[in-house]
C-alpha cells in the first residue's frame, strides 16, 4: 500500500507506512530503500540521505540504493559523498548508465569538465538513447570550447528527445 501512495505523490502517508513496516522488519533492505526514496521524493534530502545510507549499509550490493544515496547527498550539498556513492554504484553495476551520468553531473558541477566528458561518454556507450547525457556532454564540451563536438552531441540528443527546448535553441 505504501508503494501505491508513493505512486500517487502521497509521500508523507507512504513514509508513515514504511516506518511502521521497518518497526517489524528493521533490516529489510527493500523497506529501507523505499523509505529513503519516499523521503527523497518528498523533498526531505537530509532524512533521505540518512535513510539511504542505511539502505546501502543493509544491502551494499544494491546499485539503485547507491545511486539514490548519491542523489540525496548531492541534493544536500554533499558532493563528495555523492561522488563516492556513484563510484560505488559503478563498481556494483558497471553497466548501469545512470551511475556514469550522475557521476558526470557531479563532475560538471565541480568544474571537472574533462572528467564529466569521460563519464557522459561512458553513459552514452551504455545507453545511446540517454538524451540528457548527450545534452550534458554538450555543456561540458562547450565549457572546453569544443563547439563542433558539442553541436554533434546536441544533434544526437535531439534524435532521442526532439522536444528539448534548450537544445533546440542551441
Amino acid at each position: 500500500r505504501a508503494d501505491a501512495l508513493r505512486g500517487q505523490s502521497r509521500g508523507p502517508e507512504a513514509i508513515t507506512l514504511y516506518e511502521k513496516a521497518l518497526e517489524l522488519q528493521p533490516n529489510d533492505g527493500a523497506f529501507v530503500l523505499a523509505l529513503g526514496l519516499a523521503r527523497l521524493e518528498s523533498g526531505d534530502g537530509v532524512g533521505a540521505s540518512k535513510t539511504l545510507r542505511r539502505a546501502v549499509d543493509v544491502d551494499p550490493e544494491n546499485s539503485l540504493a547507491w545511486l539514490k544515496y548519491g542523489r540525496a547527498r548531492s541534493a544536500t550539498g554533499g558532493e563528495g559523498g555523492a561522488l563516492g556513492a556513484y563510484r560505488h554504484a559503478m563498481q556494483v553495476s558497471p553497466y548501469d548508465p545512470g551511475a556514469y551520468f550522475n557521476l558526470g553531473n557531479v563532475m560538471l558541477r565541480g568544474g571537472s569538465q574533462d572528467s564529466a566528458v569521460i563519464a557522459y561518454r561512458r553513459a552514452i556507450e551504455l545507453d545511446v538513447s540517454l538524451a540528457p547525457a548527450h545534452f550534458n556532454l554538450a555543456r561540458a564540451l562547450l565549457m572546453k570550447d569544443r563547439k563542433a563536438e558539442a553541436l554533434a552531441a546536441i544533434r544526437t540528443g535531439l534524435i532521442f528527445q526532439p522536444d528539448h527546448a534548450e537544445a533546440r535553441a542551441a
